[in-house]
């Protein structure tokens, strides 16, 4: 009786301090997320959400695109519908250090030279800098505009900053600035490139048409050289030699180390090897060289040698 006892104690002993383990799992919290946004996928600075792709960051359909560098753009809060707009403007989209810039025509003036305008877009969109080019998305996240292209755009002009609120601009961009309306759209004037062959050497002329002539937006310093059948500029500033779209008109005369270049006049304006300096911007051209002289390309208005 007594063992049978204390077997019976030594059993509700080991009861009372055997731990029952939990493992049960706890709920996982719910995020609450505003509008339609997904609260399984991070958000980006920009509101777009992310997916993963093979280790990729990838953007969810309609969304903005994940980009490794974000170009920082000017921006307006203002309402610009087209017909409140003062008018239209069409050209091509050019880069200049930090700034986008569309040399262009106007509507009152189309056979008008102007220079090159700062372009303020609204508020929300974005551009994707993949150091080839630079991409310009509106605020569902399709793309409006790609650097070296023509795009026509509703709004207005201003000439001081101090016209409007802003936000993102470099200080290295100065005006005077084109505030875009709600219209951005690919331009129906081509604003692309010929390309001829001068005893042998391949030479880019812009297109004849209505938009103006290139300034005041980038310039290119460096010396005329011929590389293989490809007329180049070589940088004074950079390692770097330029495949340039030479104005309307430009032509070639001679062969060899006598190479001309002509203006539209027939005036003979800079000889291989001379030092030139160029106005224009740096653009990727609808019409290559024939795929035989890669780029990059430089887009050019004004042609100068360099000591005058």
């Amino acid at each position: 009786m007594f063992r049978f006892l204390l077997i019976l104690m030594i059993a509700l002993s080991l009861t009372s301090c055997r731990g029952e383990v939990d493992v049960s799992v706890a709920p996982t919290p719910t995020l609450e997320v505003a509008g339609n946004a997904r609260a399984d996928i991070p958000q980006t600075s920009e509101g777009s959400s992310l997916a993963s792709e093979g280790g990729k960051a990838v953007a969810a359909p309609g969304e903005f695109p994940v980009a490794a560098t974000m170009l920082s753009l000017p921006r307006h809060d203002e309402v610009l519908p087209a017909n409140r707009g003062d008018r239209y403007v069409y050209g091509e989209l050019l880069r200049s250090g930090d700034c986008l810039r569309v040399s262009y025509a106007d509507q009152v003036d189309p056979v008008a030279t102007h220079d090159g305008l700062l372009v303020v877009w609204p508020t929300g969109f974005v551009a994707d800098d993949d150091g080839e080019t630079v991409e310009v998305f509106d605020l569902d996240g399709s793309l409006v505009a790609s650097v070296g292209q023509s795009i026509r755009m509703s709004g207005r002009k201003v000439f001081s900053a101090g016209e409007w609120d802003w936000t993102g601009s470099p200080d290295s961009c100065s005006g005077p600035f084109w505030l875009v309306g709600d219209e951005v759209s690919p331009s129906k004037e081509r604003m692309g490139s010929t390309v001829e062959s001068y005893d042998g050497v391949l030479f880019a002329t812009s297109a004849e048409q209505r938009g103006p002539i290139i300034s005041n937006v980038a310039q290119l310093e460096g010396h005329l050289r011929l590389h293989d059948r490809c007329l180049v500029v070589e940088s004074v500033d950079v390692p770097k030699e330029y495949l340039v779209i030479w104005p309307p008109g430009f032509s070639l005369e001679g062969s060899g180390s006598g190479l001309s270049m002509l203006n539209g006049g027939r005036q003979v304006v800079a000889k291989l090897g001379d030092r030139v300096l160029l106005d224009g911007g740096h653009s990727k051209v609808e019409t290559a060289y024939s795929g035989e002289c890669d780029g990059p390309y430089f887009k050019a208005g004004r042609v100068a040698l360099a000591d005058q």
